[in-house]
């Protein structure tokens, strides 16, 4: 498994154990989460780099400078293209297995959103408060929905509804084909956490973790920490996982929202999660990587960084993985 820091390291873990395995270091703090595919990891940095490494040894494929930081937006890998935005404004399409630019798109502020490929389409968000549709290929401009807001909520996407947040505190369901709002509700707290959509429920996170009707937006439950969700929610075994400021990571009934279990960490989580083989990984602002027991919350080991862990691990190996991701993991569904 692999799991950025913001101490410039990407770290490849045995997912068992938390035995390492290699480490490659940039020369600036990652909190874009790593993506894996074709046995090549992808990982941005603060130091403007987007980096292709082996998988297995850690070796540098190919490295592709952009004119800023890359921080949060985590890359996107699609037929061929690897999508990720940088806080110089601009997304960029680049050859995956060469790192050759395909395209760039230049939007009027920072992305800090993860974008999102559906059907030759690439959504993005920016800090200019629009989200994009981009032909995936060329990067043309299909349409462009202004929120009035910055977004640094990744999207996304189901049944034709596009849904996202915004720093303003705004939760959006938007037609794809359009760009036209189909309905919104407004939250207490700015959106940073990127939505899910599983059974007809969309959930994001806020001051408190929301439950919504995916088709009209009315809300089916509300679940309130002590302090604000910026975690993105991860779906399985019919639970709900994520982390809060309040130091703790929870478990919840998908359907009710009534809390099964939960895990004090040593510091704020705003991290998602990953659930494979009956263990959930998530990192932490205690530099820890920690892997709990899915249906208990029972520690079953730590691994200790130099630095915040604010991405999304991601587990290598193929079907382990099961449940409903936000678009900012590389696990994918």
């Amino acid at each position: 498994m692999y799991v950025g820091s913001v101490d410039h390291n990407l770290y490849a873990l045995d997912a068992q154990t938390g035995t390492q395995r290699w480490v490659f270091k940039t020369q600036g703090e990652i909190s874009s989460s790593p993506v894996l595919a074709n046995g090549v990891v992808y990982v941005g940095s603060y130091d403007h780099n987007l980096y292709a490494l082996n998988a297995r040894t850690g070796h540098l494929l190919w490295k592709f400078t952009t004119e800023g930081d890359i921080q949060g937006s985590s890359p996107c890998v699609q037929n061929g293209i690897v999508y990720v935005g940088s806080i110089d404004h601009n997304l960029y399409a680049l050859n995956a297995r060469t790192g050759v630019l395909e395209w760039v798109f230049k939007t009027k502020d920072a992305i800090h959103a993860r974008p999102v490929v559906v059907n030759g389409i690439v959504y993005i968000g920016s800090y200019d408060g629009n989200l994009y549709a981009l032909d995936a290929l060329t990067g043309e401009e299909h349409w462009a929905n202004s929120s009035r807001h910055s977004i640094n909520s990744s999207a996304a996407v189901a049944d034709g509804v596009l849904y996202v947040g915004n720093r303003g505190a705004d939760f959006y369901a938007i037609d794809i084909h359009t760009g036209e709002e189909l309905w919104s509700i407004e939250t207490e707290n700015v959106i940073t956490s990127s939505p899910i959509v599983a059974n007809g429920i969309v959930y994001f996170g806020a001051d408190d973790l929301h439950a919504l009707n995916a088709k009209t937006g009315d809300q089916l439950w509300v679940f309130k920490s002590r302090r604000r969700f910026d975690s993105s929610p991860v779906l399985a075994n019919r639970l709900i996982y994520l982390g809060s400021w309040d130091t703790n990571f929870y478990a919840l009934d998908a359907q009710t929202g009534t809390q099964q279990w939960e895990f004090k960490a040593g510091g704020p989580i705003s991290g998602s999660a990953v659930v494979a083989n009956g263990v959930v990984y998530v990192g932490c602002s205690d530099h820890k990587l920690y892997a709990l027991d899915a249906q208990t919350g029972i520690k079953q080991w730590e691994f200790k960084t130099g630095g915040f862990v604010y991405t999304t691990p991601v587990v290598a190996q193929n079907g382990v993985v099961i449940g409903t991701y936000p678009t900012v993991s590389g696990a994918g569904k």
